[in-house]
């Protein structure tokens, strides 16, 4: 919505990782992605959630397998390698291509970026600086390695991110 004017319809993913529409290209863009408990790890306080074209661990109290939740990723929290990082205490490290580019005034850019080796799957944001963007040689179409810094689970009944 603009001044009372429907901007686009659809999926909140989709629309959240669109970026024509001003919610991308925001201060505070996210992505939300709908997900599965695959297990739980109660000893580290981790579960592991499946999404399109990959998986997520992510802080959780106790979970039931199976059970759906929605993730919330920021753009500003997804940073870009052009190879595996192999030491990092960034436990979320998932294969994406950059599927669109943007340019923001402050000298960021953002990409929207396909989850999984063919970037079919689930659709991140990542900001980054245009520093950052050339000195990578990053560009439509290449494959990248996502390093997710925070996930955060949503809670549906106040769409609060706990």
């Amino acid at each position: 919505m603009n001044s009372g004017r429907v901007l686009a319809a659809g999926p909140i993913g989709q629309l959240q990782s669109d970026l024509s529409l001003p919610l991308a290209l925001s201060q505070g863009a996210a992505v939300s992605l709908d997900a599965i408990v695959l297990e739980q790890d109660a000893a580290d306080g981790l579960a592991t959630l499946a999404v399109d074209g990959g998986s997520f661990l992510v802080p959780s109290g106790p979970v039931r397998t199976t059970q759906r939740k929605r993730l919330s990723v920021l753009a500003d929290d997804v940073s870009l390698a052009r190879q595996r990082p192999t030491q990092s205490t960034i436990i979320n490290i998932l294969p994406a291509r950059i599927l669109t580019v943007g340019a923001t005034s402050d000298h960021q850019v953002t990409a929207v970026l396909g989850l999984g080796e063919d970037g079919k799957g689930a659709r991140l944001l990542s900001r980054v600086t245009q520093r950052s963007w050339g000195q990578l040689d990053l560009k439509l179409g290449l494959d990248v390695y996502a390093q997710v810094k925070g996930v955060a689970l949503v809670r549906r009944e106040s769409s609060a991110v706990s």
